[in-house]
């Protein structure tokens, strides 16, 4: 066994003209295997082998003087009580802690950082909250953050999918800056610590705080360990003890000496203890260091090196080496901190969602539709009591940690033994740095500046227990002072990782060595419970509470300490009050420079006038229900409900009973914001309980314990709803609340109607407040007897009217109309300029707007002062006040497209619509050839929801003219089938914001659109709607007939047959009657289906070009020469001639029935090649089951002509962009057909013998080729009949020069060359029949037969190709029914 022993003299102070000093032992039993303390007889009574030795104090220069040690305090029986034979002993080891790498943060800096930004930013937007752009960007806030956003993403080789898309993640446009981290890893490794820099550095500044408190590493969820119960060796027992100085000296570990001052002590010198007379049986070294002194007049200190912290007893705390503080810097940099991180990643999260859009169809043109960001603030500040910080403590540690060790290592050189003393005499010094084992802080009032009070003054209670377990008191304790220490924080997974704050010392108002009276917090303690869902207690009894700290008979070190203030010695923190701060050092034997004296160093040792702000906002007020939720309701949100035809009243007296509202109105309770006794306390308000006056104290501690109650909870949770009129405060209220502060939210001018003006409220008296007098003057007795007041929403025009007398603030609002209020508290004025942290901090450089500040602070509107909360008053209606009213549709489609786009304008009352519906509904031709009949299919969709903005009146999507120019509408409703212009559509629709109609083909048809708007409130009529299905909704008028243009071409029609068809025109006077048959009609039979392009589907006849000077280059174009298949042709009948016409096509105006002409269209599959459509309706023969088309040509002078009809589908309602058109289906050529020509027959009375005497004129087109005989080969036949007898009727026939009698049936008359003049024939004959037909039924057939050709030879025929018999054939015949029945007559 071995042993060492160490005497460490301390100087102390000058008493009663004596040095006094101390002696620190250091007992260190060295054993190579784990023992007990009777393995060392030399400690079986240390305090009585001290006693029999002898001292003596030997300066560095040799000369040495007499002591007297103070053995009256050492107690054997102490001594043998604690350290009894059974104490385990573990051999000495030497804490080497220069190998550990030191993680710390500059608080300084940190600090500075954080209030320079606040007051930046406090000065900037004293009315609004910050923008978010500030928390990110990298020369503000953004320079704290450990991430970094990334303009571009990372290389895409890592982020493919197999087939080659890029997948775009949060990681590719984020940077985790990591060369900061390694730099701080680099520069621990290479010194041990981070080296404090006086330059600030937010980036590094900020990476060692996250270092610091592990933030950029993974969470680990882990069970706590349980402590186990501590085993005490030798050892740690005087490090126990150590925190006890009187304990120290009654057990000998620390000794007392004095000496009378001689004449010439040296003022500056080092000393040391020597000892004689004192005797080991165990191998002993005992070592007796120097110690370097300073003595003055007013003291005997430990001497401090150059550029030491400490000085004459005091550590220079009034110099750059530390700082000064009063807010939470770890709590509100963390936060802030957090905040940064957050908003970059959210950035970045919404730069990964516009690329995604940005991939969609609907956002090609690069417009990303985004909200505004919401503005921020930032985290609140706190006081946190006054703290001192050393700069640099990772550095200053270090140091320490190397000298230790070197010191060690020097003092235990047995080299330096003495023999004759048997003595380890060491040359090397201790200075008072190597000496300070922790710290003692003072505070004094700067209105008493000698009078220092220290935060450490305690009454100590020592016990122990014998070997019975009886609790033995030790006796002779006095009053004494505790200190603090340093402590650092070992890493659970690296010890040589240590964890150093920058803060030394801080006071929040309480004794810094004495716990602070009250219940402790326990922890959880179900182990089977979630970890996240376990609950920390806090004892109710006292005595389950004491229980905890009762003293464990089981342990084998039995010292037990109780604690208490010293009544009278503590401070009062106060906001508002000026400080003066010093700390003086205690050294290895607990001593300290007396409290009473002062300094020799002021300048370097104290801190003047350090005034305590509140730093704290003044919170919002306590808000409670004063009416039931309404559905939808919320505590921050007041809602009535009502219709557009129905007031509050009648809409309540309705659906009241339904979904249990019982309010029309909606009310609020404003309370003063609650605080606690704390603030109160550091407020000044309890302070008469202080100064003898047991009375006053009694009432004011029944007050706070009254007041420790909380605010009911209503039935299964609920919030309580307050019915009254007033509130009782059942708390206490923030001391600093004046008043209920309310004025606009900002950020709401879109979506609410923001009218009101700020207005103020006091908690303590009815008037409202101006801005320019928010002080109240309140007495001690009042500050906590705030009153509530109200807010109350109901029906009617905008109003905000105070009712004084009830403390009621009335606001109106109209239906469908929302406002949204902050509400705050305001300060009372003179405690926000004498105590407000936040305040000092706006004006303190004196900004440009200061005086706009103080105006914002004053009235509770600044948002760092005063943080404000938003509450939103709502008149909710059932459906929307109006109904939204279409304007105009223009519809817009592309080619192809199934969808169409629907550019529109409609009205809408925006305060309460939500949304607007576009309703549709058309009818679809179907022609189902299965079916017996074409017929109409029904449909209705949906179109597109359109969000509403809250101010809309008018609302436009896609692109429109203006509203006031109705000449650029590109589009009509109900628009006519006329001839139509082109449209010029040249909208970029699918980027304009139009609505997408989707109908799933190209087809045209006419739709019907209704605006359904929905109200902006459903949320708020949520029961009503399930329980009695109540609409939400509002249908505006119909917008009928718009119309859907079809996107693609028709289908190739199907012609069946075509057939000649007459026209017949019928005049009758009382002297003549005219029947004229036009000719050149035709009707073209279709196979089913039809409608391929929807309704309105057509036949047309395609003609070339409408300039007839290009139809030949047109012709041309198409390669085909003359006659062709590409468009329609005609011409005469070669075996009869006539004159032919003057083009071998048919011109626009040679067709007849009103056709729809459509000029200029694109021939389907020659883009370059333009050509006219003749366009005739289609009908549907039921007979037949196809469909036909009627239409007619004027053929003019040509005789039975051929026609080839070249025909198309052709839809009008067709896009038509670009100088193209898909109107026309592909072309299909009929088969040759002649057409029939014109006839007039005219019947003319003569008046002497009415109606048996007439004149019969036929006339019409006929072949100019004559036979030999100068016959044209065609004749008439005109007979007559009696109807009523059926038989011919007989009579005379005068052609002008000769009457014959009519002896057959009728007369048959030759069309000679004679009555055919220019291709056009007249005959005219006179007619006498019997005079009963003057007014007796009586038929004229006339018949046209056309006979044998003209030429004896047999002539192709051009239609069919084969030879045709040489007959006769009719080609007219025409009835005139003369005293005819007065009925319609049948053609």
């Amino acid at each position: 066994m071995k042993q060492k022993i160490i005497f460490t003299c301390l100087p102390h102070r000058i008493e009663e003209e004596k040095l006094r000093f101390s002696v620190q032992v250091s007992l260190r039993l060295e054993n190579a295997s784990s023992t007990t303390l009777v393995s060392f007889p030399d400690m079986e009574n240390w305090p009585e082998k001290l006693k029999n030795s002898s001292f003596q104090l030997r300066l560095k220069n040799g000369k040495e003087y007499d002591i007297d040690l103070n053995s009256s305090v050492m107690d054997e029986d102490l001594w043998g009580k604690l350290m009894h034979n059974d104490i385990r002993v573990d051999g000495f080891q030497q804490e080497d802690l220069t190998h550990s790498r030191i993680h710390s943060y500059p608080i300084k800096h940190v600090q500075t950082f954080v209030l320079d930004t606040y007051k930046r930013l406090g000065v900037q937007n004293p009315d609004r909250l910050i923008d978010p752009k500030d928390l990110s960007d990298p020369k503000s806030l953004g320079q704290i953050s450990k991430f970094k956003k990334r303009d571009t993403p990372k290389s895409p080789e890592s982020n493919t999918t197999a087939a080659g898309r890029r997948v775009v993640k949060e990681s590719d446009f984020l940077d985790v800056d990591e060369s900061t981290s390694k730099r701080l890893e680099e520069l621990r490794r290479k010194n041990g610590f981070v080296p404090f820099q006086q330059q600030a550095n937010p980036k590094m500044d900020f990476a060692q705080f996250r270092d610091f408190h592990k933030t950029d590493r993974p969470t680990r969820y882990e069970p706590l360990a349980k402590i186990k119960k501590p085993e005490f060796e030798f050892h740690d027992i005087l490090a126990v003890v150590s925190t006890y100085p009187q304990i120290q000296r009654k057990l000998g570990v620390v000794l007392d000496f004095s000496m009378d001052i001689p004449n010439g002590f040296p003022a500056d010198h080092s000393m040391r203890l020597i000892i004689q007379n004192i005797d080991f049986t165990t191998d002993t070294e005992v070592l007796v260091p120097l110690t370097a002194y300073r003595y003055t007049e007013k003291g005997f200190y430990a001497k401090s090196k150059e550029g030491s912290d400490v000085n004459l007893g005091f550590v220079k705390i009034n110099t750059d080496k530390f700082t000064a503080f009063q807010i939470d810097a770890d709590g509100v940099a963390m936060k802030v901190n957090q905040m940064v991180d957050n908003k970059i990643q959210e950035e970045v999260k919404l730069k990964i969602v516009e690329l995604d859009l940005g991939k969609s169809k609907r956002f090609k043109n690069g417009v990303i539709p985004a909200d505004e960001p919401e503005k921020e603030g930032l985290p609140s500040l706190r006081s946190a009591g006054i703290g001192i910080a050393r700069n640099g403590m990772g550095q200053h540690l270090n140091a320490r940690f190397v000298k230790a060790k070197q010191l060690q290592a020097k003092i235990i050189d047995s080299s330096k033994m003495d023999d004759s003393l048997q003595l380890i005499l060491s040359d090397e010094k201790l200075y008072a740095e190597d000496l300070v084992q922790g710290y003692r802080m003072d505070v004094a009032y700067s209105t008493e500046p000698e009078k220092w009070l220290s935060l450490h003054m305690r009454k100590e209670s020592y016990s122990y227990f014998d070997s019975g377990n009886v609790e033995e008191f030790i006796d002779d304790i006095k009053t004494d002072e505790g200190f603090i220490q340093t402590a650092a924080a070992e890493d659970t997974e690296n010890a040589n990782e240590l964890f150093v704050g920058e803060n030394m010392i801080r006071w929040e108002g309480w004794s810094l060595s004495v716990p602070k009276p009250g219940f402790a917090i326990n922890e959880a303690e179900d182990d089977n419970v979630d970890p996240s869902k376990q609950v920390d207690y806090v004892n109710k009894s006292k005595n389950v509470e004491v229980k905890k700290y009762q003293f464990d008979t089981t342990r084998e070190f039995r010292l037990h300490t109780k604690t208490k203030t010293v009544k009278g010695t503590l401070p009062r923190l106060r906001f508002g009050k000026d400080y003066m701060l010093r700390v003086r050092t205690v050294d290895l034997a607990g001593n300290s420079v007396p409290l009473d004296s002062q300094p020799e160093k002021v300048s370097e040792a104290v801190i003047r006038g350090f005034r305590y702000y509140r730093y704290d906002a003044l919170m919002n007020p306590v808000l409670l229900l004063g009416s039931e939720l309404k559905d939808g309701e919320a505590l921050e949100e007041l809602v009535v409900r009502s219709n557009y035809n129905m007031s509050t009243e009648e809409f309540q007296k309705r659906y009241g009973n339904v979904d249990s509202s019982e309010n029309t109105e909606a009310t609020r309770h404003f309370l003063p914001p609650r605080n606690s006794q704390l603030i109160a306390e550091q407020h000044a308000k309890f302070d008469k309980a202080f100064g003898n006056n047991p009375e006053v104290a009694k009432a004011l501690y029944e007050l706070i314990s009254s007041k420790e109650v909380q605010l009911e909870k209503g039935k299964n949770g609920k919030e309580k709803v307050y019915k009254g009129d007033q509130v009782d405060l059942i708390y206490l209220p923030d001391p600093a609340a004046a008043g209920l502060a309310l004025f606009l939210a900002d950020g709401y001018d879109d979506t609410h109607s923001q009218t009101f003006e700020p207005r103020l409220f006091s908690f303590f008296g009815n008037d409202e407040l101006s801005p320019n007098n928010t002080h109240i003057n309140l007495s001690d007795d009042e500050w906590f007897k705030a009153k509530s007041l109200r807010v109350q929403l109901v029906e009617g025009n905008t109003a905000f009217n105070w009712n004084a007398s009830a403390r009621v603030l009335i606001v109106s609002l109209p239906k469908g109309e929302r406002i949204k209020l902050r509400f705050s508290t305001f300060w009372k004025e003179k405690d926000m300029e004498e105590l407000s942290g936040m305040w000092q901090l706006l004006q303190e450089d004196n900004p440009g707007n200061i005086t706009k500040l103080k105006e914002l602070a004053k009235t509770g509107r600044h948002w760092m002062i005063s943080p404000a909360r938003e509450i939103e008053l709502t008149h909710a209606v059932q459906q929307p006040v109006d109904a939204p009213q279409i304007e105009i549709i223009n519809p817009d489609k592309n080619y192809g497209n199934t969808h169409a786009w629907l550019h529109t304008r409609f009205s809408v009352h925006g305060f309460s619509t939500h949304k607007v519906e576009y309703k549709a509904r058309w009818k679809d031709r179907r022609d189902d050839p299965r079916a017996v009949e074409p017929d109409w299919v029904d449909h209705s969709d949906s179109v597109e929801e359109i969000d509403i903005q809250y101010h809309d009146k008018t609302v436009d999507k896609g692109s429109l003219p203006e509203k006031k120019d109705p000449s650029k509408q590109i589009a009509i409703q109900g628009q006519a089938n006329q001839v139509k212009p082109q449209l010029k559509v040249s909208l970029a629709s699918e980027f304009s914001g139009a609505l997408k109609h989707k109908f799933g083909d190209t087809k045209h048809r006419y739709v019907d659109y209704h605006p359904e708007a929905t109200t902006r409130y459903a949320e708020h009529f949520d029961k009503l709607i399930k329980s009695e299905g109540l609409e939400i909704t509002r249908d505006g008028e119909r917008f009928e007939k718009v119309n859907i243009l079809s996107s693609d071409r028709p289908k190739l029609p199907f012609v069946d047959y075509v057939i000649p068809t007459f026209e017949w025109r019928k005049t009758k006077t009382a002297m003549v009657m005219r029947q004229h048959r036009l000719g050149g009609g035709l009707r073209v039979y279709l196979k089913r289906p039809w409608f391929s392009t929807g309704e309105d589907e057509m036949l047309a006849v395609v003609l070339p070009g409408s300039d007839p000077s290009k139809i030949s280059q047109t012709i041309a174009a198409l390669g085909t020469p003359g006659f062709n298949t590409m468009f329609t042709h005609w011409a005469q009948d070669p075996i009869r001639p006539s004159k032919p016409g003057s083009m071998n096509y048919p011109g626009i105006n040679d067709f007849r029935h009103n056709p729809s002409i459509d000029k200029g269209l694109v021939y389907p599959g020659k883009e370059n090649v333009k050509v006219n459509a003749i366009c005739y309706p289609v009908a549907f023969d039921k007979e037949r089951k196809l469909w036909y088309a009627d239409f007619a040509l004027n053929h003019g002078k040509m005789y039975f002509p051929f026609v080839k009809l070249a025909l198309a589908r052709y839809q009008e309602h067709s896009v038509r962009k670009a100088g193209r058109d898909v109107c026309l289906s592909s072309i299909v050529m009929a088969d040759y057909i002649q057409l029939v020509p014109e006839r007039i027959a005219t019947l003319t009375f003569k008046k002497d013998n009415m109606n048996s005497r007439f004149t019969l004129q036929v006339e019409g087109v006929i072949s100019n080729a004559l036979d030999r005989n100068g016959s044209t080969g065609n004749y008439l036949d005109i007979s007559f009949l009696d109807p009523e007898l059926v038989q011919p009727v007989y009579g005379s026939v005068s052609d002008g020069r000769n009457e014959e009698s009519l002896e057959d049936e009728g007369v048959r008359i030759a069309i000679s060359g004679s009555v055919v003049k220019n291709n056009y024939f007249t005959i005219v004959r006179e007619f006498k029949l019997s005079r009963k037909y003057k007014d007796q039924p009586l038929q004229v057939i006339v018949q046209e037969f056309e006979g044998a050709p003209p030429v004896s030879r047999n002539i192709r025929s051009i239609a069919s190709g084969v030879n045709e018999e040489n007959q006769a054939r009719l080609v007219y015949a025409d009835v005139f029914k003369i005293n005819a029945p007065n009925k319609s007559i049948d053609n």
